[in-house]
C-alpha cells in the first residue's frame, strides 16, 4: 500500500517468490536483490529460481551475499559464517540474534550452492558474476539466460 500510494503509475504484486502467481513467459527480465538468502532452505531457494526463470522469457540476474565475504553482513561479526552453519546458527543464537541464526530467514550461498541449484533446475545457459568490496567478493550476480 505504501508504494502504490507513493508510486500510482506502478503496477505492484505481493506475493510468495517461490510461488509465483504469474503465467509462464510473462517479463523480459526478473531482477531480484538481497532476496535469495532469506527465502528458506536449499530446497526453497531453489524453487525460488525456479520461478523465476519460469515467468522470465530472457533473463534473470539475482544478486545476493557471497557466503564468504569475510564479514557477514547482516550481523557485521566477521568470520563467522565460515563455521559450518549449524554452529553459525548456535552461535547467533548465543549472541540474541534468534531471528537470523533460522534457516528460513537466513540461509547464504557460496558459488558452489548456486551452481548446484542451477544444475538441479537443468539450467544450463548461466553465469555467476562478483561484486568487489576492498578487492574480496561480497556479493554474487546470478545471471541466466533462458
Amino acid at each position: 500500500d505504501i508504494l502504490k500510494n507513493k508510486y500510482p503509475e506502478i503496477n505492484t504484486i505481493k506475493g510468495d517468490g517461490r510461488k509465483i502467481d504469474l503465467p509462464s513467459n510473462s517479463f523480459d527480465i526478473i531482477f531480484s536483490n538481497a532476496v535469495l538468502e532469506h527465502v528458506g532452505s536449499n530446497d526453497q531457494q531453489k524453487d525460488f529460481i525456479s520461478e523465476c526463470y519460469r515467468v522470465t522469457n530472457k533473463n534473470v540476474f539475482i544478486i545476493t551475499p557471497y557466503r564468504f565475504f569475510p564479514i557477514e553482513m547482516h550481523t557485521k561479526i566477521p568470520l563467522l559464517h565460515f563455521f559450518p552453519k549449524s554452529v553459525f546458527r548456535n552461535i547467533l543464537r548465543f549472541f540474541g540474534e534468534k531471528f537470523l541464526s533460522e534457516e528460513k530467514n537466513l540461509n547464504l550461498l557460496s558459488e558452489n550452492d548456486l551452481k548446484n541449484i542451477c544444475n538441479k533446475l537443468n539450467i544450463d545457459k548461466y553465469k555467476i558474476k562478483y561484486s568487489y568490496f576492498f578487492g574480496f567478493k561480497s556479493n554474487m550476480i546470478l545471471i541466466i539466460n533462458k
